[in-house]
C-alpha cells in the first residue's frame, strides 16, 4: 500500500488524519509521514486500513511465501 492509497482511503472514509491515526493505532505525525511517502506504510497499518478505513484488500502487501 502506498502513502497515496492510504490517504485516498482516509479521505474516502471522511476522516481527518487525527481520527484515522487513532483507528490505525499510530500518531498523526507518523500517518502524515506515511501519506507523504516519507515513511513506508507497514503491513500492520495496511491491514488496519482495510479494516477501519475500508481500503480494498488488493492494496495489501503480498507475502513472498505464497
Amino acid at each position: 500500500m502506498t502513502g497515496q492509497t492510504l490517504r485516498d482511503a482516509r479521505t474516502n472514509a471522511g476522516m481527518s488524519q487525527v481520527e484515522a491515526a487513532e483507528r490505525l493505532c499510530v500518531s498523526q505525525t507518523l500517518l502524515s509521514l506515511m501519506e507523504k511517502g516519507e515513511r513506508s506504510v507497514t503491513p500492520v497499518v495496511a491491514e488496519r486500513a482495510v479494516t477501519h478505513l475500508h481500503a480494498t484488500p488488493e492494496e495489501l502487501p503480498v507475502s513472498s511465501d505464497t
